[in-house]
């Protein structure tokens, strides 16, 4: 049970002892009225399901990685195998493409053009945000507009992953 619904389960037996207690007729100036305090731990261990895939996608996720050592020059850290998931469900994954210049891959069970600038923010590109959009990936290139001019260019690294550079 997420942790919203179990307070909910527990919302009708506090205000059904509160009614109670005001039905009895007692003057609450002179009378004490019972005092109920209820402690509840709810905890959330599961992992968040992906998002739900519309029509057309099969919506199983990608493993960024395989998208990272597409790119030429990317350091990927040691270890590193899958992605890790985010907030919301999606799988992401980082590498280097210099010591100032960072790399983030993102796989969606969704096609990421659809999804909201609002709620994805790193989807929109600066001057120190570049994005690549995939059918189910964008690649995200980090760093300022000095030090991007120093490794592979967005064009590039789009033909690389197969993806197409996003402009504002």
């Amino acid at each position: 049970m997420n942790p919203r619904n179990a307070l909910l389960a527990l919302l009708p037996a506090v205000v059904g002892l509160n009614a109670c207690s005001a039905e009895s007729g007692g003057d609450t100036a002179t009378e004490p009225r019972a005092t109920v305090t209820v402690t509840a731990t709810v905890t959330n261990s599961a992992t968040p399901e992906p998002p739900s895939a519309p029509e057309g996608f099969a919506g199983e996720l990608k493993n960024p990685v395989s998208i990272l050592r597409k790119i030429q020059g990317c350091t990927i850290p040691a270890g590193t195998e899958t992605g890790d998931r985010d907030i919301h469900g999606s799988l992401y994954a980082d590498c280097e493409l210099s010591e100032v210049v960072n790399v983030t891959v993102r796989t969606y069970a969704v096609d990421p053009l659809i999804l909201p600038p609002d709620t994805y923010p790193d989807l929109v590109p600066d001057d120190s945000n570049k994005v690549i959009f995939g059918p189910d990936f964008t690649v995200n290139i980090w760093g300022s507009p000095e030090y991007l001019a120093e490794v592979p260019s967005v064009e590039t690294i789009a033909a690389q992953v197969g993806g197409n550079v996003h402009t504002p």
